[in-house]
């Protein structure tokens, strides 16, 4: 039985879990502004997301730029604070 993705292009808060695949084009982190705990992590040029600090120390080091993963089992928030991302 072959696997449903998600596009990226409908990923929004109102769904609670998503499903997608995706290819690292470009991936770095740097700490948030506001929080030291969160991380901001951009894969690619569409996908930008703030990450608990936790949570890039387990999956961080088995991202690698050029591979494609299939993501699960994650939820969406409102974008917050003074950054607002372009549309998809």
């Amino acid at each position: 039985m072959a696997l449903l993705y998600d596009s990226v292009r409908e990923i929004n808060p109102m769904k609670e879990t998503w499903s997608i695949k995706i290819k690292v084009i470009r991936l770095w982190t740097t700490p948030d502004f506001y929080n030291p705990e969160n991380h901001s992590i951009e894969i690619g040029d569409k996908i930008q997301a703030t990450v608990k600090r936790s949570l890039l120390l387990r999956f961080g080091p088995i991202l690698h730029e050029g591979s494609i993963y299939s993501i699960s089992r994650f939820g969406v928030g409102q974008p917050s604070g003074d950054y607002r991302h372009g549309r998809l």
